[in-house]
């Protein structure tokens, strides 16, 4: 059976030319089974790049830069 979802091999994009495709998922907090899938602020915010798709969690200040993400494309 082939596989459909190949998750990304990398941790971050790394690559500066996709930095402005990058978009915040969830800013400065998550949802997670452990708090019942409610919003709990945090620290960390999830980014995505849109041109090679990868997705990370990141305490780092350039993401008060970026923009959200469009609401329904998470």
């Amino acid at each position: 059976m082939p596989r459909i979802y190949e998750p990304p091999r990398k941790y971050a994009c790394t690559d500066k030319a996709h930095k402005t495709t990058w978009d915040v998922v969830v800013r400065y907090g998550n949802y997670s089974a452990f708090n019942g899938y409610r919003f709990t602020p945090s620290d960390y915010s999830l980014v995505r790049c849109n041109t090679c798709g990868v997705h990370w969690r990141t305490r780092g200040a350039y993401v008060a830069e970026l923009p959200d993400a469009p609401r329904g494309d998470a």
